[in-house]
Formats: C-alpha cells, structure tokens, sequence
C-alpha cells in the first residue's frame, strides 16, 4: 500500500512539472500503464504475475491525460496493452496506416463520448494467453462474463476439474475469480468457448514462434478441433 501512495504522489507531482521541464507540453500526451498486477494468495499463488490469467493480474491501470481529452472518462470495455500503439498513432499521425498492427485505436473513445457501434464492437471481447505446459491457459472476457481454459489435462493444475479444465467466473459478483461456474451455467461456456477457440486458431496461424505455436496446438487438441 505504501509503495501504491508513493508512485500516485510521484505521477501527480511529474504531471505538475510537466510545463517546466516539457517544451511544447500543451501538445503532450501522457500514458500511465502498468504491465501486470501481482498474486497476493489468490489461487494459491504468492508473488508471480505470468502463470495464471486471472484479473488480479492481467486487469491493469491505464489512462490517457492530454490537453482537450475530457476529464474522468472511462471506457467500460476491456481494452488491452496492444490497443496502446493504434491510439498513440491515430494521434499523431492518424492517416498513415500499417499493416498487421495489432489492437484497435481508443482515440474515438477518448476524443467523443459518441463511438460508432461498429468500432466499439471490436472491444467486446478481450483474449488472454498465460503460463505454459503442462499448466497454459488461455481466457476470453465479455462484459461481465469471463472464461479460462486449462489445456494441460492430467498432468495440470485442472488434472481433477469436474468441468474439464473449464472455468467460468461473474466478475460482477466475483471480480477475484474464486467461484467457478462452469457447471452450471453451460450455455454461457458453450457460448465463449466458440469464440475462444477462433481466437486461438488465428493467433496460431498468425505467431511465429515454434513454441508459443506448439502450446496453441496441444490447447486445440484438448478442445478436439485439430486431429491427433
């Protein structure tokens, strides 16, 4: 806690000096990120931040502080990291375009409380890949709802899931992702697993990594949608 009111005072007073130390500071944009939480017992796990796809560390900070952006709006959308660099480009140099760029731009968001629904509908979901064999997860998030998927089977940490590796979480009610109900509300894992399935059959056809591709390839057979 001590250290969380240190790095808040910090970034308020660099925010204050900003037009003493910053030529052209009227035009800045600011950032403040983190890059992941930290486990403090939940799950059983002390200290670590890359196993597990919980949100107790993979939900971040993120804001946006520039002159002209209004003051306390927040996008109730999971939004992800990779969504940084299409915001940073579209705002400042928004007609050169890139190809293969992951993440979609949150300048509309930031710009205009008014967003066309076919631009926000790309941030209804956020996907997540954690950990490795024999315990690799991969997650989706839609709304409230949140869906993980251990693929590691016998020899994982979901070695004796009665829900088959599958867990399911209502953040609204549960946001530490403790009570698992996957066993009962089947047509909600039904529902996100098709999409998790299409997310992780193209993040295998876009990676090139050798390993990470591999990981993908067993989580899919788990799933029975690639032969043996």
């Amino acid at each position: 806690d001590d250290q969380a009111v240190l790095e808040e005072a910090e970034r308020a007073h660099l925010v204050e000096q900003l037009p003493d130390v910053a030529v052209g500071h009227q035009d800045s944009l600011i950032v403040f990120v983190a890059d992941h939480g930290e486990e403090l017992g939940e799950h059983n796990s002390w200290f670590e931040h890359g196993p597990l796809p919980y949100n107790t560390t993979g939900h971040v900070p993120l804001f946006f502080i520039m002159n002209g952006l209004a003051a306390g709006r927040r996008v109730d959308r999971p939004v992800e990291l990779i969504d940084i660099y299409p915001t940073l480009r579209d705002a400042v140099a928004p007609d050169r375009q890139i190809e293969g760029l992951e993440g979609h731009s949150l300048w509309p968001f930031l710009r205009s409380g008014k967003v066309d629904p076919v631009k926000a509908d790309v941030f209804r979901q956020a996907f997540l890949e954690a950990g490795h064999h024999p315990n690799l997860y991969h997650s989706v998030q839609e709304g409230t709802w949140k869906l993980v998927f251990n693929s590691g089977g016998k020899h994982s940490r979901a070695a004796e899931s009665p829900t088959g590796g599958f867990e399911l979480y209502d953040l609204s009610r549960d946001p530490l992702e403790m009570n698992n109900l996957a066993a009962t509300q089947t047509e909600e894992v039904r529902r996100l697993r098709r999409d998790l399935v299409e997310w992780m059959k193209k993040t295998r056809s876009m990676g090139d990594e050798d390993e990470v591709n591999g990981e993908t390839e067993r989580a899919l057979k788990a799933l029975g949608y690639v032969g043996n």
